[in-house]
């Protein structure tokens, strides 16, 4: 009996807090209904076809590869570009 309602009351805390845009198959508050009018059957529902797909994190804490963050890439791009590089924007006067 606790293991079902601690699933229950996880699920429903998890759509509250889950941002509204992303959550898949349906609005978010029809989300909340779902888990609070068919308990364990809405629950179970939201982990499978409701809640959003998220990245993994590494074990460094990276989602990911280095090279599928945009950040990095950037970054990378800018400390690499050479001063003669036509790709680079001209430098504003000062």
């Amino acid at each position: 009996m606790v293991i079902p309602l601690a699933v229950i009351v996880y699920a429903f805390i998890d759509v509250l807090t889950t941002p509204a845009h992303t959550a898949r198959r349906g609005p978010k508050w029809l989300w909340a209904l779902a888990v609070l009018l068919l308990p364990l059957l809405g629950a179970l529902l939201w982990f499978v076809l409701g809640r959003p797909v998220r990245p993994r994190r590494t074990a460094a804490g990276q989602l990911g590869a280095p090279d599928d963050d945009p950040e990095f890439l950037r970054d990378l791009a800018r400390r690499t570009r050479r001063p003669d590089d036509d790709s680079a924007p001209p430098a504003s006067a000062s």
